[in-house]
Protein backbone atom coordinates (compact mmCIF):
# COMPACT_ATOMS: atom_id res chain seq x y z
CA UNK A 1 0.00 0.00 0.00
CA UNK A 2 1.83 3.54 -1.09
CA UNK A 3 1.89 6.29 1.30
CA UNK A 4 -0.52 7.97 -0.06
CA UNK A 5 -2.99 5.70 1.34
CA UNK A 6 -1.96 5.09 4.15
CA UNK A 7 -1.78 9.27 4.73
CA UNK A 8 -5.36 8.69 3.47
CA UNK A 9 -6.77 6.13 5.50
CA UNK A 10 -4.85 7.67 8.37
CA UNK A 11 -6.50 11.29 8.49
CA UNK A 12 -10.16 9.66 7.59
CA UNK A 13 -9.82 7.41 10.43
CA UNK A 14 -9.97 11.11 12.62
CA UNK A 15 -13.55 11.50 11.06
CA UNK A 16 -15.06 9.84 13.79
CA UNK A 17 -13.13 11.31 16.68
CA UNK A 18 -14.05 14.60 15.73
CA UNK A 19 -18.09 13.72 15.12
CA UNK A 20 -18.03 12.04 18.37
CA UNK A 21 -16.20 15.44 20.10
CA UNK A 22 -18.86 17.53 18.72
CA UNK A 23 -21.41 15.27 19.52
CA UNK A 24 -20.68 15.31 23.36
CA UNK A 25 -19.80 19.20 23.17
CA UNK A 26 -23.42 19.34 22.11
CA UNK A 27 -24.72 17.57 24.64
CA UNK A 28 -24.96 14.33 23.50
CA UNK A 29 -23.78 12.29 26.46
CA UNK A 30 -23.80 8.48 24.73
CA UNK A 31 -21.09 10.10 22.65
CA UNK A 32 -18.57 10.01 25.04
CA UNK A 33 -19.43 6.24 25.42
CA UNK A 34 -18.68 5.69 21.57
CA UNK A 35 -15.46 8.38 21.80
CA UNK A 36 -14.11 5.75 23.96
CA UNK A 37 -15.10 2.84 22.08
CA UNK A 38 -14.02 3.88 18.73
CA UNK A 39 -10.76 4.62 20.36
CA UNK A 40 -10.09 1.67 22.33
CA UNK A 41 -10.81 0.19 18.87
CA UNK A 42 -8.09 2.00 17.21
CA UNK A 43 -4.96 1.49 19.95
CA UNK A 44 -5.43 -2.26 19.62
CA UNK A 45 -5.71 -1.79 15.88
CA UNK A 46 -2.42 0.41 16.25
CA UNK A 47 -1.00 -2.40 18.71
CA UNK A 48 -1.68 -5.21 15.95
CA UNK A 49 0.28 -3.49 13.83
CA UNK A 50 3.18 -4.13 15.70
CA UNK A 51 2.65 -8.01 14.26
CA UNK A 52 5.46 -7.60 11.28
CA UNK A 53 8.03 -9.45 10.57
CA UNK A 54 10.60 -7.44 11.60
CA UNK A 55 9.35 -7.38 14.76
CA UNK A 56 9.29 -10.97 15.55
CA UNK A 57 10.69 -12.04 18.87
CA UNK A 58 11.17 -8.86 19.74
CA UNK A 59 10.01 -6.38 23.52
CA UNK A 60 7.67 -5.18 20.50
CA UNK A 61 5.31 -7.89 20.56
CA UNK A 62 4.98 -7.66 24.35
CA UNK A 63 3.88 -3.92 24.26
CA UNK A 64 1.62 -4.54 21.70
CA UNK A 65 -0.15 -7.21 23.58
CA UNK A 66 -0.28 -5.19 26.57
CA UNK A 67 -1.59 -1.97 25.04
CA UNK A 68 -4.38 -4.28 23.55
CA UNK A 69 -5.28 -4.97 27.20
CA UNK A 70 -5.00 -1.19 27.92
CA UNK A 71 -7.40 -0.98 25.68
CA UNK A 72 -9.72 -3.62 26.51
CA UNK A 73 -9.83 -1.98 30.48
CA UNK A 74 -10.49 1.12 29.22
CA UNK A 75 -13.84 -0.57 28.07
CA UNK A 76 -14.31 -2.02 30.59
CA UNK A 77 -13.85 1.13 32.74
CA UNK A 78 -15.70 3.49 30.98
CA UNK A 79 -19.26 3.03 32.18
CA UNK A 80 -17.65 3.45 35.76
CA UNK A 81 -15.69 6.31 35.08
CA UNK A 82 -15.49 7.85 31.79
CA UNK A 83 -12.66 10.16 32.95
CA UNK A 84 -10.63 6.90 33.61
CA UNK A 85 -11.20 5.09 30.49
CA UNK A 86 -9.80 8.14 28.32
CA UNK A 87 -7.00 8.90 30.41
CA UNK A 88 -5.80 5.30 29.80
CA UNK A 89 -6.61 5.75 26.03
CA UNK A 90 -4.31 8.59 26.38
CA UNK A 91 -1.55 6.81 28.00
CA UNK A 92 -1.84 4.43 25.38
CA UNK A 93 -1.26 6.79 22.60
CA UNK A 94 1.40 8.04 23.50
CA UNK A 95 3.25 4.71 24.58
CA UNK A 96 2.19 3.70 21.05
CA UNK A 97 4.37 6.79 20.01
CA UNK A 98 6.95 5.71 22.06
CA UNK A 99 7.27 2.54 20.25
CA UNK A 100 7.11 3.57 17.08
CA UNK A 101 9.99 5.99 17.99
CA UNK A 102 11.97 2.90 19.24
CA UNK A 103 11.59 1.01 15.88
CA UNK A 104 13.09 3.83 13.77
CA UNK A 105 10.08 4.29 12.02
CA UNK A 106 10.26 6.43 8.39
CA UNK A 107 10.61 9.93 8.58
CA UNK A 108 7.44 10.54 6.46
CA UNK A 109 5.36 7.86 8.42
CA UNK A 110 6.59 8.98 12.00
CA UNK A 111 5.64 13.04 10.98
CA UNK A 112 2.07 11.66 10.21
CA UNK A 113 1.67 9.58 13.38
CA UNK A 114 2.75 12.53 15.10
CA UNK A 115 -0.01 14.92 13.92
CA UNK A 116 -2.56 12.37 14.28
CA UNK A 117 -1.64 11.34 17.88
CA UNK A 118 -1.72 14.67 18.16
CA UNK A 119 -4.67 15.68 17.58
CA UNK A 120 -6.21 12.25 18.85
CA UNK A 121 -4.80 13.03 22.46
CA UNK A 122 -5.96 16.54 21.46
CA UNK A 123 -9.79 15.63 21.11
CA UNK A 124 -9.34 13.12 24.02
CA UNK A 125 -8.25 16.04 26.22
CA UNK A 126 -11.31 18.26 24.84
CA UNK A 127 -13.75 15.66 25.94
CA UNK A 128 -12.19 15.51 29.62
CA UNK A 129 -13.48 19.08 29.88
CA UNK A 130 -16.51 19.40 28.12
Amino acid sequence: MGNRHIALLGYAGLLPFIGFTAATFFGYDIATAWFCIYSAIIVAFLAGNQWHPDNTGTVFLYHSNALAIVAAMALMIQPLSSLTSIMLLIVAYLWLLIIEYQQGSTCNYRAMRIRLSSIVVSLHLIILVV
